[in-house]
């Protein structure tokens, strides 16, 4: 969509330690500048691909520079954690507090951002999103489509797990006629297999005897740790390459068996066990009688993945 975002600055010196200490731990590099005829400037790029690029410089008219109202410049982070980087780094480099690290809920499910102000008063944002794909789930690759599916993965567990945690008191852990007894102990039999696959992957022993527990935990405590699991495959997504997706491994089932399929393929059974599963849950859920959010994946690609409406202020 851009070719390249600037904003004024009034020290060249002063914005090369901002913006270097703040870009770094997103993947930016910068580079050299040709020289145009224009005010001296600064540019940033993430190193391979051309386009686009964030300048810093002088205003061409001479005049000094000022930071819009309502102006706000976004960059993308890998991680939640890569915020918290920049936003320390920035912070130490002349930034002024905007809004601290921290989930953003009400802009969508795994939203985490910060904001601040460089040295010259531009507002910048940094956020990570999981609950959007990134550009490169576009392209159609078989790698693009494994990040696309853990993110509606995510996605379906926080609409699931919200609308679960707002039932009436005692209702999640009623006994009912399902195979696990009752809707938290279900949701506890997916994260264990998460667990399970999780540690096939990483190619480590899982620990489990069996694909789930006797007894779950507290609802609270199990929609923590699916939240962890979750962000851990979006990131591993993240950096499978399509060579790596169709590597094949090995591993045992918990019986004991083996058995051999490939990153993907094991990527793809959490996905649809997941959701084959969520519908032991709605089941329950019309039981009491409580109609459950529709939680796939046609209403993640139109509500989620394809929304476009960010709001600019923390």
């Amino acid at each position: 969509m851009f070719s390249h975002i600037s904003v004024g600055i009034s020290d060249l010196d002063r914005a090369a330690l901002f913006y270097d200490a703040l870009l770094t731990p997103l993947g930016l590099t910068r580079r050299p500048v040709r020289p145009d005829g224009g005010p001296p400037a600064l540019c940033w790029h993430k190193a391979g691909s051309g386009l686009p690029r964030f300048y810093a410089c002088r205003p061409f008219d001479g005049e000094p520079c000022s930071p819009g109202n309502g102006v706000m410049v976004a960059f993308h982070a890998p991680s939640g954690q890569a915020v918290k980087r920049a936003y320390a780094a920035g912070m130490a480099h002349g930034g002024r507090d905007e809004g601290a690290p921290g989930p953003r809920d009400r802009y969508g499910p795994g939203y985490f951002g910060a904001y601040l102000r460089d040295p010259d008063g531009n507002k910048i944002h940094i956020v990570h999103r999981a609950d959007v794909a990134d550009a490169a789930v576009e392209t159609g690759s078989a790698s693009a489509m494994l990040r696309l599916l853990m993110r509606y993965k995510a996605w379906a567990n926080e609409i699931s797990y919200r609308h679960v945690m707002d039932l009436p008191e005692g209702e999640a852990e009623r006994q009912r006629a399902t195979r696990f007894g009752n809707i938290v102990h279900t949701l506890n039999h997916l994260h264990v297999v998460d667990e399970i696959f999780r540690a096939h992957l990483e190619g480590r022993p899982h620990g489990h005897v069996a694909r789930n527990t006797d007894h779950p935990p507290p609802l609270a405590d199990l929609w923590a740790a699916v939240q962890a699991m979750d962000r851990w495959y979006i990131a591993y997504a993240d950096r499978l390459t399509d060579a790596a997706a169709d590597e094949m491994v090995d591993f045992r089932f918990v019986d004991g068996g083996r058995g051999a399929m490939t990153r993907a393929e094991m990527l793809l059974h959490v996905v649809n066990h997941a959701s084959y599963h969520r519908g032991f849950v709605s089941d329950m859920l019309y039981q009491l009688p409580s109609e459950p959010p529709a939680n796939d994946l046609p209403v993640f690609l139109r509500d989620a993945h394809r929304a476009t409406h960010i709001s600019a202020e923390p």
